[in-house]
């Protein structure tokens, strides 16, 4: 019987040290260097707000972060590496709109499953678009754009950076909620796009900011409006969607860190409130704000609620727009 009673009390004991040891564990985290793996390659958005995070982290998190570049089939090599990646905080991913959005929407079958298998972090980032004329168009505001179009149906070409891009789906909602009928040409990337308006080829393209100031100055394409709810502060003369008449019109790509599903509570706030507080840092906020970017830093609920009204608002508009990836 004595030996009995020592052997349940030694279970007994192990099992409260086994409880009270994962909140231990995740109070020391991180104990060693983090990787962050970006979906796309160096220079890109995503890659500039990742690095500019790393630079920060030896300082908050007392761990660098490590920038792993996985270019690739629209993020989703990036996204299938980090989901099958041990649930222990050491691997994220620098997800987007395209990774937990616009790929879920598009593609019928996906190798990683955007909401079970991963956590959401925190939203750090958000890059607005901006809607850009060739110069030979004589339309020099969005009403004057819709209306031409109006007198043209299908006649005008408007490049992206491919389909199912962000581009693509921007000037989609463009299209519907303007009730105008444009050609789709899709391009391997920005700068493709970009150069197809320059030269004439599109009509019109909807890319990220940053890389258009240098154009928009020389006066090689004419920006219309900003894509997002408020005035770029890199362009702030430019209206609005919404100033220019489309009322809710607000698109933004976005940057957001994701953990493999089932890291530990302890740890994803930990992550969000590190993350937040580098965002925050004057050095890091100052350079990603010259970058035209929007920050955000919000909590792992916050993310997920702005993920899912995202995935409400483009299924209806790919749809509308018969969009679908193979």
């Amino acid at each position: 019987m004595p030996n009995q009673f020592k052997i349940h009390a030694a279970a007994l004991f192990l099992a409260i040290g086994a409880l009270a040891s994962g909140p231990a564990d995740a109070q020391a985290y991180p104990t060693k260097p983090i990787r962050m793996v970006v979906p796309f390659p160096p220079g890109s958005g995503p890659d500039v707000v990742a690095r500019m995070i790393a630079l920060k982290a030896p300082d908050i998190m007392k761990q660098p972060i490590l920038v792993e570049n996985r270019a690739g089939a629209g993020g989703i090599i990036a996204a299938e590496i980090v989901a099958k990646a041990p649930a222990d905080g050491y691997t994220l991913l620098m997800g987007t709109i395209g990774t937990h959005v616009l790929n879920v929407v598009l593609y019928k079958k996906l190798p990683y499953d955007p909401q079970k298998d991963f956590v959401p972090i925190s939203q750090l980032a958000l890059l607005p678009h901006v809607v850009l004329l060739n110069t030979s168009v004589s339309a020099k505001t969005v009403e004057e754009f819709v209306a031409l179009a109006k007198t043209r149906p299908g006649q005008i070409n408007y490049a992206s950076a491919g389909s199912g891009s962000g581009m693509h789906l921007a000037t989609e909602l463009f299209k519907s909620m303007g009730g105008i009928e444009m050609v789709h040409i899709p391009y391997k990337g920005p700068a493709e796009s970009l150069t197809a308006v320059i030269s004439g080829e599109a009509s019109l393209t909807v890319p990220a900011i940053p890389a258009t100031i240098p154009l928009i100055k020389a006066g090689r394409v004419r920006a219309i409006a900003v894509t997002s709810a408020q005035r770029s502060p890199l362009l702030p003369e430019t209206p609005t969607m919404a100033e220019a008449g489309f009322p809710g019109f607000d698109f933004s790509n976005w940057n957001g860190v994701f953990a493999p599903a089932n890291v530990p509570p302890q740890v994803v706030k930990k992550l969000s409130d590190d993350l937040v507080r580098i965002l925050r840092d004057p050095e890091v906020s100052k350079a990603l704000t010259e970058q035209g970017t929007i920050l955000v830093g919000n909590t792992s609920t916050q993310f997920t609620a702005n993920i899912n009204a995202d995935l409400v608002r483009w299924r209806k508009v790919a749809k509308d727009a018969n969009m679908q990836a193979e």
